[in-house]
């Protein structure tokens, strides 16, 4: 209540340090790593449900209206594959922290653009290939 009155946050936290680029990473690092949880359990329920999906009238009937699921699902593959690389690099990295490797702030930070550089670099491969 003393809080509400004197109109000062109940949890400063957030507010008082400015983001870095190893607080960015672990959040995102993070947020990947549920995304990646959810695409493979919708993965396993879709898979599971494939074979009914075959058999069932309406999805024969969106089928011969000619929506064309193949590019949604391409994509979808597509940003899962890139968050897993993203959620991979970034693990390992974790993984030499633990390690006790590469604890510098120099370090942390040339890492992060390192991974950064990964992900652009694999993107433009990818593009240039297709």
């Amino acid at each position: 209540m003393l809080n509400k009155i004197i109109n000062r946050p109940i949890s400063p936290h957030l507010t008082v340090y400015s983001p870095e680029v190893a607080s960015v990473f672990s959040i995102w690092h993070r947020i990947t790593g549920v995304v990646l949880s959810l695409s493979l359990v919708t993965a396993l329920v879709l898979s599971k449900n494939f074979v009914w999906l075959n058999f069932n009238p309406l999805f024969i009937s969106i089928v011969n209206l000619g929506l064309n699921l193949v590019p949604w699902l391409v994509n979808f593959v597509l940003a899962s594959l890139y968050l897993f690389l993203y959620h991979m690099l970034n693990g390992s990295r974790h993984i030499t922290w633990d390690l006790g490797f590469s604890l510098k702030i120099s370090n942390i930070n040339f890492t992060a653009w390192l991974i950064m550089l990964a992900l652009v670099f694999s993107l433009v491969l990818y593009f240039l290939n297709s």
